[in-house]
Formats: C-alpha cells, sequence, structure tokens
C-alpha cells in the first residue's frame, strides 16, 4: 500500500531536518487524498478553519516546498487560479469549461508516442495530457 502524503512529508522531514508545524500537518491532511485539486485559497480556508490566525504565506511557501520535493504537483489548468494536485502519479486530467471541475484520468488511457512529437528532446520525464470539455452534470444542465 502506497505511503501516505503525511507520512512520505515525515520522512522527508527527518531526513532534511525541516520541522512538522501543526500548519504543516494540516495542509498535507487536506491534500491527503483530495481528489478536487484545491486551490491555495481553498488551502489556505481549510487550514485558518482548523487552526485560526494562519499566514497566507506559510501555505504558498509549503506548497513550494511540496512541489519542489515532487510531493504535490501544480497544476497551470485553471486560468483563474493555480490549483493542487497530491497525487504524483502518472495520470492526465480532464476539465470542464463550465464548472472548471478537473477529473483524473488514468495514464493508461491516452498513450502517445512523444518521440515523434519531441524529436528535438534528447528524453522526456513527465507527460500530462489536459483535456477540456464539459462534464456530464453540466451537459444535463445545458439541455
Amino acid at each position: 500500500m502506497a505511503k501516505s502524503l503525511v507520512e512520505r512529508y515525515r520522512e522527508h522531514a527527518a531526513r532534511s531536518g525541516e520541522r512538522m508545524t501543526p500548519q504543516k500537518l494540516a495542509i498535507l491532511e487536506f491534500l491527503d487524498g483530495n481528489r478536487d485539486h484545491p486551490t491555495v485559497q481553498e488551502i489556505f480556508a481549510f487550514v485558518k478553519s482548523r487552526l485560526g490566525q494562519t499566514a497566507r504565506v506559510t501555505v504558498y511557501r509549503f506548497l513550494r516546498e511540496l512541489i519542489r520535493n515532487g510531493m504535490v504537483r501544480a497544476l497551470c489548468v485553471d486560468p483563474d487560479r493555480m490549483r493542487f494536485d497530491a497525487d504524483t502519479t502518472p495520470h492526465h486530467h480532464a476539465v470542464c469549461r463550465v464548472c472548471g471541475r478537473i477529473v483524473d484520468i488514468p495514464a493508461d488511457v491516452i498513450t502517445c508516442h512523444t518521440g515523434k512529437v519531441l524529436d528535438n528532446f534528447a528524453s522526456t520525464e513527465h507527460m500530462e495530457v489536459v483535456l477540456w470539455g464539459i462534464c456530464k452534470l453540466c451537459a444535463k444542465k445545458r439541455k
């Protein structure tokens, strides 16, 4: 069974000498298993509701740390806000143009021959496909 985000960060913190603060723990618990790809505003609201007064910059700094350490992915699929994904396994996303909902798509559902597309690259490290469309809920409302 895969380790939780909290467990992975605890191991990282032990190796690097980082402290586990209540704010960090709250952020990790909110992101762990969260399939909604939350914005920094949503993460901040959760931490503030749980701990009271919290600086927004604390949330931003810790998210940057998680991204640098490969524990969280930043998704640039929302023109108004960055979103965050604690699932760092290979997968793709589908985004609803009406409601903004983001859905994970397993990596094996979409295949691509990057060698043909990326002749100018010696190697590729990551591939992410973003599909844009209208989700079933929004399509029903339009009928």
